[in-house]
């Protein structure tokens, strides 16, 4: 496995594969006794930047370091993490540093990523809408954020989060998506404006058709916004365009 182990990971393996049924802590115990008196490996105490490990020798330990300082500058750079674990031992190498770890998804990346630890309302609504896909009312988004939090957030305390960042978009009452997965800020005059812009010319329908793929408005809105006629003109054949 490389020569290198996380302690509460090598005390899991050890008794699936002896079948101990000693109570967890006097496994403990017994395990760390046996492997400091055996001198054949070595410990290292927990620390900022790791947990508490075991490891055959130096160089084992100094190939771990560096794998780990390497996939910290890889996350950074954005490259892809598979190819930083095409053999087993990157597993365990990378368990042993506090740099890293699983989101809710079981997404893996660096702990100072708000993708991967959120801390903030804010931070929970962006990662559950971009999971997610799809807008969201602010209450249910809020009753998810709270599962994840022991202390927590009242819906308007998250939607205080989501009017005041620009990365949400208003999408009809209450509901909100990213901007990232192509939503665009405007309210339904501005938002008729630019896909007929966008289409050219459009009967009522398509407008209504094209308008409701992207937000919640009530048909009658979409409608009572094209007979405005400072914005919009009705053309000979039915169709709608924008005034210039």
């Amino acid at each position: 496995m490389g020569g290198v182990c996380k302690e509460s990971d090598l005390v899991k393996d050890v008794r699936y594969v002896i079948n101990d049924r000693l109570n967890s802590e006097l496994f403990i115990n017994h395990l760390k006794f046996l492997l400091e008196v055996s001198n054949a490996v070595n410990y290292h105490p927990e620390t900022k930047e790791f947990h508490n490990h075991w490891y055959l020798s130096e160089d084992d330990r100094k190939k771990s370091i560096a794998f780990v300082n390497s996939l910290a500058k890889g996350l950074k750079k954005g490259e892809a993490v598979d190819s930083y674990f095409k053999q087993l031992y990157a597993v365990n190498f990378a368990a042993i540093s506090k740099k890293f770890s699983v989101n809710v998804y079981g997404e893996f990346g660096l702990v100072d990523s708000h993708l991967i630890v959120p801390k903030s309302a804010r931070d929970w609504a962006y990662l559950i809408l971009r999971k997610g896909g799809k807008p969201m009312h602010f209450f249910e988004l809020a009753g998810l954020v709270n599962k994840h939090q022991k202390e927590k957030f009242h819906p308007q305390t998250v939607h205080n989060e989501l009017i005041k960042d620009d990365k949400f978009v208003l999408v009809g009452k209450g509901t909100y998506a990213l901007r990232e997965q192509g939503y665009i800020p405007g309210i339904a005059r501005e938002v008729i404006a630019r896909l007929i812009k966008e289409n050219g010319p459009l009967y009522s329908h398509q407008v209504v058709k094209l308008v409701s793929q992207e937000r919640f408005f009530k048909e009658n809105t979409i409608l009572i916004n094209l007979q405005n006629k400072s914005y919009f003109k009705r053309l000979s054949d039915g169709r709608y365009s924008v005034l210039a």
